[in-house]
């Protein structure tokens, strides 16, 4: 045994946030004119001055970049420059947004910080699309920023419902907002294959619903639109690693993701749209419910095979129906080839290639892609990056680089074919992790071939240790054994003036151990016994963690055991329930410990019975308190506390009663 002075501490696991925002689409009108939760009518509204169209062309032909929209700074105050009212018990700001002859409007926030219990929603001027509620799980550090979805036309309206005592806690400031222009004025054709900006039903007329191929529900749920802050356009796809866990890699085109002089843009500012699906083969309806993702870090590109792969910066939540695809990187040219991509911005469309696909060149670099001729539907603008299927087992071999197409309309299949870069050359890539694909999706090199699509609730958002405590503490002489299984809480009673011995042994069943903590110790192996020896417990507890770090090149995870060592000289036993919870949570103070521990003398049971008793909920990171009770009845012994308003994770509740404190580790769901 080893034998450690008390020091308490706390660890924050950083990790990706898990969020969603969703958009709905409907056939009619779902705001009134006093908008959702207004009574008056909208009277404040933000003008955009028309751009010059021409000298835009110009820049974007100067830059070597193809765009659907420009970014334009402004400086919108959602606070300062929008309508107040107040409804009930909350606060309600509206704001209108108007880009003059636009096509299309996003808007991307430099400062979002919603409090607990504020709704944001965005939504279409003629109220068909509204996107929210977005919530606090959307806040945004500091020289980050978070964009909404492009909304046809020329307008925006934004809403934000809040209880009026947390009205001064949120912070909402536009620094951007993106001005789409109409491309047909610069097409070199004109009929009815022309289009009119990115949005829905703007695409070319030959192009398939993706609902409209049976047996392929599975692929659509991967398949991203991207819009990227400085107004360009992609597709993009959520891809499977071997690790079987849920990393959100998503595969897309080396050229979605780099300016016209070969730099990379900030993918932090990129937007990801899924399940944006016609429910119906046709007519085409815009009635589906999508999820927005905000901002991924490029991992890994390659000019050679236009490649890209990015990791979003929130994890996919379980419930999302969301799915990872499967690839291949086999080296045979599949047989026939479908492609799943979002062409000018349009709802999620599909495209079919019956023969086998040939041999192509990803620019002047030779063999690098696989060509196919569609033998129904097409590519456009927007569909760059998105992924090519294998026919035969669903499986992804390349993502879209460049549709060989001429100066006809869309329709009209170009001679040269559709080149798509090759999963299999972008797995060895440049031969560097920051070049290839390998280090990514294979990271323990198992040297996997292929894997397959799968809903991402049957993978965990990380790997998952096995492991238990088990130990015994010795109280002046008599031993109790206790045990601590994976996240549970122990709580380990003794008497008031005690002596106190505790020992502790840790093991795990599946993944290797690389480290044990407890306090400021640290231990290497699969097994560690140590633990710690206390002076004499007056009144009150020692609440203390043990920190098991496991992982393999698949991850890292610290998996937290907690014991709490009480004094029952103070309070008795202090018992909260339901726990977890997510409302009210009940505490109740006993008055007397088991026989096998101690009983209170009449003077204890005489404190406990009388006083003023304090509670507080603490962050267990940061010791911060978040909220507390003074109750003043005499012998109130059971309490109830409302803990809404915080959020779902781990606290620290302190009870307090004539100068005695006892904690108790409390989760909110």
């Amino acid at each position: 045994m080893k034998t450690l002075i008390l020091i308490t501490g706390c660890f924050l696991l950083t990790h990706l946030s898990v969020a969603q925002v969703k958009i709905n689409r409907y056939t009619t009108s779902q705001v009134s004119s006093n908008g959702l939760w207004g009574k008056k009518t909208l009277d404040k509204e933000i003008i955009i001055p028309e751009m010059d169209i021409d000298a835009i062309y110009k820049k974007w032909e100067s830059q070597k970049v193809s765009k659907f929209a420009e970014p334009v700074d402004v400086d919108i105050s959602i606070y300062d420059q929008g309508s107040w009212e107040t409804v009930d018990s909350f606060n309600v700001i509206r704001i209108k947004i108007t880009a003059k002859k636009a096509s299309s409007i996003a808007v991307y926030f430099d400062k979002l910080f919603l409090s607990p219990n504020a709704e944001l929603y965005i939504y279409s001027s003629d109220g068909t699309i509204i996107t929210g509620p977005i919530t606090e799980e959307e806040n945004i550090n500091s020289n980050k920023m978070w964009g909404s979805n492009v909304f046809s036309g020329t307008s925006v309206i934004l809403e934000l419902k809040t209880p009026i005592s947390e009205t001064d806690s949120n912070k909402l400031h536009i620094q951007k907002i993106l001005y789409g222009i109409n491309p047909k004025i610069k097409l070199p054709y004109s009929n009815k294959d022309s289009t009119t900006g990115p949005g829905f039903g703007l695409s070319s007329s030959c192009n398939i619903n993706a609902i409209c191929i049976a047996g392929w529900e599975q692929e659509r749920r991967a398949i991203a639109q991207v819009v990227h802050g400085n107004g360009g356009w992609c597709s993009a796809s959520l891809i499977m690693n071997t690790c079987n866990t849920n990393i959100p890699y998503v595969l897309t085109a080396n050229h979605c993701v780099v300016d016209g002089n070969g730099n990379p843009i900030n993918t932090s500012n990129s937007t990801f749209e899924f399940l944006w699906f016609s429910p119906t083969c046709t007519p085409t309806t815009n009635t589906s419910s999508t999820l927005l993702f905000n901002g991924a870090s490029i991992q890994a590109r390659w000019e050679q095979s236009d490649f890209a792969l990015l990791k979003l910066n929130q994890t996919i939540p379980q419930n999302s129906t969301l799915t990872f695809l499967g690839w291949s990187r086999s080296t045979n040219p599949p047989n026939n080839s479908m492609g799943i991509h979002h062409p000018m911005g349009d709802i999620m469309k599909i495209s079919i290639e019956n023969n086998q696909a040939a041999i192509g060149n990803v620019r002047n670099f030779p063999n690098t892609a696989w060509r196919v001729v569609w033998d129904q539907g097409t590519v456009e603008g927007g569909s760059s990056g998105s992924p090519l299927f294998d026919m035969n087992d669903h499986r992804v071999v390349g993502q879209l680089f460049s549709n060989t197409q001429p100066t006809n309309p869309p329709c009209n299949q170009p001679t040269g074919g559709t080149n798509y870069g090759r999963f299999n050359v972008s797995w060895e890539g440049g031969g560097t992790p920051a070049t290839r694909l390998r280090d990514w999706l294979d990271p323990n090199n198992t040297g996997a071939m292929t894997t397959n699509t799968t809903n991402v609730s049957a993978l965990p958002n990380s790997i998952t240790p096995v492991g238990n405590v088990i130990g015994h503490y010795t109280v002046n002489g008599g031993t109790t054994q206790y045990s601590i299984t994976n996240d549970t809480y122990q709580n380990l009673y003794v008497p008031r003036n005690s002596w106190v011995s505790i020992v502790f042994t840790i093991s795990t069943q599946t993944f290797p151990i690389n480290r044990w903590t407890f306090e400021n110790i640290t231990a290497n192996g699969l097994n560690f016994t140590a633990g710690f020896q206390s002076s004499p417990f007056g009144y009150g507890s020692v609440y203390k963690n043990i920190y098991l770090d496991v992982g393999n090149n698949c991850g890292t995870f610290r998996r937290t055991y907690s014991f709490n060592v009480v004094s029952i000289g103070g309070f008795g036993r202090v018992a909260v329930s339901p726990n977890p919870t997510k409302d009210i949570l009940n505490v109740s103070i006993s008055k007397e410990t088991t026989d096998s521990e101690t009983t209170l003398s009449k003077e204890l049971n005489k404190i406990i019975s009388s006083g003023k008793t304090n509670f507080t909920i603490s962050d267990i990171n940061t010791s911060q308190v978040l909220k507390r009770w003074t109750f003043n009845e005499s012998k109130l012994m059971n309490y109830n506390l409302d803990i809404r308003g915080l959020k779902a994770g781990v606290y620290v509740l302190t009870t307090e009663r004539n100068g005695k404190t006892i904690t108790t580790k409390v989760v909110v769901q």
